[in-house]
């Protein structure tokens, strides 16, 4: 079941990127993405986004998240030169996942033509191919980053469920980092909110 999991976390990754390429060279060919005008949002609209240039804020923030999760939740130590870890544990956080991902990747690849503010920036236009996974501007449907933030989340909890300090600690680091493609406008509120609730209804 572990190699399964594991083989359709890989595919479901490779299947977002692709559907990054993908819409990307779609929206090139037909109008360009200098021409793409973003819609109005009620949290980037409104407020200044002095964190536009931190395009790496999100990639950082739930990579944290996501080890932080596979480490507690998947009990991985290492003592007296012995690496041990629950198997399965980990396999639910790989399988989960994947769902999530095959599920925006389906989202992504059917709507395509609008993009956020921050990728329609003059000025950071030479940041995009730079912005390790915020590289492509137009899979924006569900956000990618808040799913993988939300469903190390839910692990997390399960296992501080009762440790008050812990869970607030947990909360705290999960709304940085969904927060954060928010605070470089990577991505509209709807879409962020979408992947909370999705992946909420999936874990729980």
């Amino acid at each position: 079941m572990f190699s399964f999991s594991l083989l359709l976390f890989c595919i479901s990754a490779w299947l977002n990127n692709h559907v990054g390429k993908f819409s990307d060279g779609l929206v090139n060919a037909n109008v360009g993405p200098n021409y793409l005008t973003p819609i109005y949002d009620v949290y980037y609209s409104n407020v200044n986004r002095i964190f536009t240039n931190y395009h790496m804020l999100p990639d950082i923030c739930t990579g944290i998240l996501f080890i932080t999760a596979v480490i507690i939740h998947g009990e991985v130590s290492f003592a007296n030169f012995y690496l041990s870890y629950n198997l399965y544990n980990i396999e639910q956080i790989l399988y989960q996942t994947s769902i999530l991902y095959l599920i925006r990747a389906t989202a992504c690849r059917s709507t395509i033509g609008y993009a956020s503010k921050r990728h329609t920036l003059p000025a950071n236009k030479s940041l995009n191919n730079m912005a390790g996974l915020n590289c492509y501007f137009s899979d924006l449907v569900i956000s990618g980053h808040t799913i993988t933030s939300t469903i190390s989340f839910c692990f997390l909890f399960d296992v501080y469920a009762e440790q008050l300090t812990q869970i607030i600690s947990v909360v705290l680091m999960w709304l940085v980092s969904v927060s954060s493609n928010l605070l470089i406008g990577d991505h509209y509120t709807s879409d962020i909110f979408i992947a909370i609730v999705l992946t909420f209804l999936l874990h729980w």
